[in-house]
């Protein structure tokens, strides 16, 4: 099966029938819980086809037009590879199937309040929350943001860094997770 048709499967049928409950206590003790889902147009951000133009570079690809041609089998990895002027969209297909990993019971112990104004350097992060998991040589980054308009948390992005590892969640607010639940749709 392609690559790409797994990556749909997994989301389809693991990520995306569940709302996940995410309750963590933060550094003054007070206990808050978030609840976030995924969506069909959250999968272009997910694998970071977002930075893509489409063929005839007029505008950007939607969120459920990359999911529909995903399905379809008329988007191709090799037309990814072809488009994008980075590996980075290869190295998030590649560990996307590890994002799943991130929301079972007892994988993650802490979740980072991310303020901008704290990270050093520029980015376009607008996640209020980083789910984070150190692995040997990179780090699992998962960016949970909050629509002020429709008052509910989203997953905005997934990255995976290499190098500098820890290097969105410096100067951040560690926060303890006590339980993540996944709770059927």
């Amino acid at each position: 099966m392609p690559i790409l048709q797994q990556i749909l499967k997994n989301y389809v049928n693991i990520l995306m029938p569940y709302k996940y409950e995410i309750t963590f206590k933060n550094s003054s003790g007070q206990i808050n819980v978030i609840k976030i889902e995924f969506k069909e147009e959250n999968l272009k951000h997910l694998l970071g086809i977002h930075k893509i133009p489409p063929y005839n570079n007029k505008q950007r690809y939607s969120g459920n037009l990359i999911f529909n041609q995903i399905k379809n089998k008329t988007l191709k990895y090799s037309n990814l590879l072809a488009q994008s002027k980075s590996k980075e969209v290869t190295i998030r297909i590649i560990h996307f199937l590890e994002l799943s990993y991130l929301f079972e019971e007892n994988i993650l112990k802490n979740i980072y309040l991310f303020d901008r104004t704290n990270f050093i350097g520029r980015t376009d992060i607008k996640s209020k929350y980083i789910l984070y998991l150190d692995k040997v040589s990179f780090s699992l980054n998962f960016g949970i943001a909050l629509d002020t308009k429709k008052n509910y948390y989203y997953p905005e992005t997934w990255f995976i860094n290499e190098r500098d590892k820890d290097k969105y969640i410096k100067n951040q607010e560690k926060l303890d997770i006590i339980s993540i639940k996944k709770i059927k749709k």
